[in-house]
């Protein structure tokens, strides 16, 4: 009897008590990623700083001791396997995304996410447009095409690592042109898909989301971009063809993965 009580009593009121000490975690919060890859901690980065909690997942023990060293979380294991969704604390997040080589493996992710939870916002990375995986089959299994259209992971994370490519912060903005220049801004999209640049990630009231091929930018939308140095002044005069407004001086700096803590950060 008392071990019954003692049972009953924990399991009616453990909710409620860790509710009151501030112990309970936050449901619809922070995102779980699939690679540990440049491209995929390059978007964890972004999201971090906007104090979105992010998990990566990955297999390759080599990229998981350099996602160490730059600070991100990182657990070492199979993100196909219940074991390790279940360590990420796939039940309480916002989403999810794939964002390795692989597209068949992405694509089997989103739907085992699907199956241990009802995640509302799912986001894959496709290497080509109509190949072994297609955006229909993207769409099907309730997920975006990550970054607004196909792009080579691993050809971004090798631009990524030998520091190849800049940040920029973008903001959306509807100004009112001619009708010269509204023709010349029809032919152009927001997504970069020409490979010039990748938009990771777009803040809005306080939120950053991943970009996805669903994405419809609004006015003042704030979007963080990767761009390929030397297609910094075609990226410039093509977002600038759109209106938008460059609105900081990141891309001054070198880019970098490293989310570790300075100790004049600590001060």
């Amino acid at each position: 009897m008392v071990i019954t009580v003692t049972v009953l009593s924990a399991g009616l009121t453990g909710g409620l008590v860790a509710k009151i000490l501030d112990l309970r975690r936050p449901s619809n919060s922070g995102w779980i990623i699939l690679g540990a890859n440049e491209l995929a901690r390059a978007t964890a980065k972004i999201l971090l700083e906007n104090n979105e909690e992010v998990v990566c997942i990955d297999a390759n023990p080599d990229v998981c001791q350099a996602a160490e060293q730059d600070c991100t979380r990182v657990i070492f294991g199979n993100g196909l396997k219940t074991h390790y969704l279940l360590r990420a604390e796939i039940d309480t997040r916002a989403g999810a995304m794939a964002i390795t080589g692989n597209e068949e493996v992405n694509l089997l992710f989103i739907q085992k996410v699907r199956e241990e939870a009802k995640l509302r916002h799912l986001f894959m990375t496709l290497q080509y447009e109509n190949e072994r995986v297609t955006p229909d089959m993207v769409h099907e299994a309730g997920s975006q095409v990550m970054f607004g259209s196909p792009r080579d992971v691993d050809f971004w994370s090798v631009r990524i690592r030998k520091g190849m490519v800049k940040l920029e912060r973008w903001q959306a903005q509807g100004k009112a042109v001619d009708t010269e220049e509204k023709i010349k801004k029809a032919s152009k999209d927001p997504f970069l898909r020409d490979n010039s640049g990748i938009p990771l990630a777009v803040r809005r009231n306080g939120r950053q989301f991943p970009v996805g091929d669903s994405t419809q930018f609004r006015n003042e939308d704030e979007v963080a971009y990767l761009v390929s140095v030397e297609n910094i002044e075609e990226v410039h005069e093509h977002l600038q063809t759109l209106g938008w407004q460059r609105i900081t001086d990141d891309e001054e700096d070198a880019f970098t993965l490293s989310l570790c803590r300075l100790p004049s950060d600590m001060k």
